[in-house]
């Protein structure tokens, strides 16, 4: 993930799970996937707090380069 404050890239450790969308066609689920942290991190290189553990993190902000036109 990167963090928002110094662009460093970190790893963390979360649980990936799909959250269904509505959709317009009745024979199509739209699945997103989200990421649910699995404890605090900081930024090993500023120590800011980038993730928490009650929050869920998108794949469309977090990474711009797999969906570029949704930034």
């Amino acid at each position: 993930m990167k963090c928002h404050n110094c662009g460093h890239w970190n790893r963390i450790s979360v649980n990936k799970i799909f959250i269904e969308q509505p959709s317009t066609e009745a024979k199509v689920k739209a699945m997103i996937p989200m990421y649910e942290p699995l404890e605090i991190v900081n930024c090993s290189k500023c120590g800011k707090v980038i993730a928490e553990s009650r929050g869920l993190i998108s794949e469309k902000l977090e990474n711009p380069y797999l969906f570029p036109n949704m930034m």
